[in-house]
């Protein structure tokens, strides 16, 4: 007889694992596993499923499986379809047993609930049918009323004749995007916008300096648009331009978190891509930070309308995933543009030449160490950073004493002053200013850290990294890592500033754990990340096409 037997469930953040195995069968390939709601006899295709032989591992976002939103209300059971046997029923082990019926406390996880605010929570707990004894999600979903028909168009009408200015630039956007939109589209119309920098940068850059090279621009229209920062402020003419190419575009992409681009409906044939600025899976963000500040609201439609969200590789996929409620088909890990020059040796001794033209000292040390930490802090009005943990006597001497040169490049958003003492100044560079990070990479021989992302280009330079992270404790409370930090990092921990000397002058990194880490964050190291995503995007029949 044929049964699914569940082995064990445990929730990592929004992620239920549900891992198990059935019996009577040899094989699961193409089987279908499902969560059915049996009052409503509605089905949620679970898409995230691994198998070996008869076992199974399910990886539910419970943020994301009810149609890129939470799961509703309701008892769900676990089904599959495998071969001819339908809606196979689900039956757990003695410890699923133990623990979900006999409340046996271990150290996994099986319920999750949440609350926040605003009038919103959702829990999903871990149950027994008591006459079947199969396992089943127990979901309640609190959210404040939806309005709908003529009730909502008189809130918004009310709430859009109190509001500022804002608000009613807010509303004149949609009026215009939908009159825009309506306007039939040519379908080569290319639309690179941006909120992070005031001109064509990062990833964006590299897609459409390479799309030029590959002779795309005689195929395709660009339009453009940036500002420098998410509080900065369009024009009226900038807005009416932003708007109408918005509307008009056939291709959109993004690097960041970017407010306007979610607040519309788009032509199905629209490709929203976001060409995500960071690597890799580090620091917890969006709904990963469920019940801490800076969580968002569970009905979001933050990030919700991507058609592509390009990624380094399937861990950094499932990591914004969860980050973003969204199914991991959107994610594409086909390589991050801007990490193509790593793999360009004459750009590298290029911008190692200039780097040390600017930094004259740097030719003169025996080895070149970059300071990279992060701020600490909620946001770029709240950021620090504790200078007084730079000892520069105990570091200074150490590095006089090897012929030592060390770079201190704060985050940009910290705006205290590094005040190097005069007798130390041929050993220290303050690099705050310098505008990337990523030229300074290449002079660099070791980098110390904490728990900055720009530990994955470094780890593309094969650089050895150490990480000071003093405040590790406090900082893991405010912020939270994806997985363990001991198991993130590709070097050693240092946590005081006589063991960060220590571990340099003895060279121990622990740079066994780099090639691991690159394995894990990259799915390939070829250098032609940019013409995987134009293939993806737009296809590859101008020849050049590396796929």
């Amino acid at each position: 007889m044929t049964k699914l037997i569940i082995d064990q469930v445990k929730y990592q953040r929004i992620i239920l694992h549900i891992i198990g195995h059935v019996e009577d069968v040899d094989s699961l390939e193409g089987a279908r596993f499902y969560l059915r709601e049996q009052k409503q006899k509605r089905e949620l295709d679970i898409e995230a499923v691994e198998t070996e032989g008869n076992r199974f591992r399910l990886r539910v976002n419970v943020m994301e499986l009810d149609g890129e939103y939470p799961i509703r209300t309701g008892k769900w059971y676990l089904r599959a379809d495998i071969g001819d046997e339908k809606r196979l029923k689900d039956y757990v082990s003695d410890s699923v047993y133990d623990q979900v019926h006999m409340a046996v406390m271990d150290e996994i996880k099986i319920n999750f609930v949440m609350d926040n605010n605003e009038g919103e929570s959702w829990q999903g707990i871990s149950a027994l049918n008591t006459e079947d004894w199969t396992y089943y999600l127990d979901v309640t979903f609190i959210f404040p009323e939806q309005l709908t028909g003529f009730r909502k168009f008189t809130q918004q009408l009310k709430e859009t004749v109190y509001r500022q200015y804002r608000s009613l630039a807010t509303w004149g956007f949609h009026v215009a995007f939908n009159i825009f939109s309506n306007k039939p589209k040519k379908g080569n119309q290319v639309f690179f916008t941006s909120d992070r920098t005031n001109e064509l940068a990062g990833n964006e850059k590299f897609v459409y300096e390479r799309m030029l090279e590959r002779g795309l621009g005689d195929k395709y229209v660009f339009k453009f648009s940036f500002k420098d920062g998410i509080k900065a402020r369009r024009s009226f003419r900038e807005k009416f331009r932003f708007t109408h190419d918005l509307a008009t575009s056939d291709v959109i992409f993004t690097d960041d978190y970017q407010p306007e681009l979610y607040k519309n409906e788009y032509d199905p044939d629209v490709k929203l891509v976001q060409l995500w600025h960071a690597c890799g899976a580090f620091k917890t963000i969006g709904f990963e930070r469920l019940g801490k500040k800076g969580a968002p609201m569970l009905l979001t439609k933050t990030h919700k309308n991507y058609t592509h969200v390009i990624v380094s590789s399937e861990h950094s996929a499932r990591h914004n995933a969860e980050a973003f409620a969204l199914s991991e088909s959107k994610f594409y890990p086909v390589g991050i543009p801007r990490t193509d020059v790593f793999f360009d040796r004459e750009y590298l001794e290029r911008t190692a030449e200039k780097v040390r033209a600017h930094y004259p000292q740097i030719s003169e040390a025996k080895k070149v160490i970059l300071y990279a930490p992060t701020f600490r802090g909620n946001n770029a009005r709240s950021a620090s950073f504790p200078l007084q943990i730079i000892n520069f006597h105990i570091l200074g001497d150490f590095l006089r004493d090897k012929g030592y040169c060390m770079m201190i490049k704060l985050h940009p958003f910290v705006k205290s002053e590094i005040r190097i003492p005069q007798e130390y100044q041929d050993y220290f560079i303050d690099a705050t200013d310098y505008p990337d990070i990523n030229e300074l990479l290449t002079v660099t021989d070791v980098l110390v850290t904490d728990y900055s992302s720009v530990i994955y280009e470094a780890a593309l330079l094969n650089i050895p990294m150490l990480f000071f992270a003093f405040d590790l404790d406090n900082y893991n409370d405010d912020r939270g890592f994806y997985e363990p930090y001991e198991e993130i990092v590709p070097g050693k921990i240092v946590k005081t500033l006589r063991a960060l000397v220590e571990a340099i002058g003895n060279e121990d990194y622990e740079a066994e754990k780099l090639q691991g880490f690159l394995t894990k964050n990259f799915r390939d190291l070829d250098g032609h990340s940019t013409d995987r995503v134009i293939d993806l995007i737009f296809g590859n029949d101008d020849g050049n096409s590396l796929a």
